[in-house]
Order: structure tokens, then sequence, then C-alpha cells
């Protein structure tokens, strides 16, 4: 009878020992979780910002290329219109 509780007891403090470490280890998965969830956030963040930027340099590209295009034209219109003047008044030697 002795040796039926003590090993009752024995037994009893094993689970609550391996209850002890199962608890330890869910907070310490818990801590870890935390952690990567923040991680991802914060690189999903950045992907964002850089996926904007990259956005924002492509439009500026766009719009660079179709006004140089135009105020390349434009110099071309003034030029020609002012040989066209000079042409005119015989100022061209």
């Amino acid at each position: 009878m002795v040796l039926l509780i003590g090993i009752v007891c024995v037994f009893s403090m094993l689970l609550f020992l391996l209850w002890q470490q199962f608890r330890r280890d869910a907070f310490a998965f818990q801590q870890r979780m935390e952690s990567l969830q923040k991680t991802i956030v914060a690189n999903n963040k950045r992907k964002l910002e850089q996926s904007q930027k990259i956005q924002l340099t492509e439009e500026f590209q766009s719009h660079f290329k179709n006004d140089s295009a135009l105020i390349g034209q434009s110099i071309f219109n003034l030029n020609y219109e002012l040989f066209e003047m000079l042409s005119n008044n015989n100022l061209l030697h």
C-alpha cells in the first residue's frame, strides 16, 4: 500500500514537472511567434514602401522621357523659328 502511494506520488510529481516544462516551452514558443510576427510585419511594410518607391521611380522615368521629348521638340522649333527670323531679316552670314 505504501509502495502504491509512493508510486502515485512519484507519478504526480513527474506529471507536475512535465506540465511546468510544457508551460515554459509554450511561453517560449509564444514569444518566438510574436517576434516572428513582428519581423514579418516589418518586412511587409518595407516591401510595400519599396514597391511604392519603384512605382514612383517608374512614373518619374515615364514622365521624364515624355517631358524630355517635348522639351527637345520645343527647342528644335525655337531654333527653327530663330533661323527663319534671321533668314527673313538677312542676318545670317
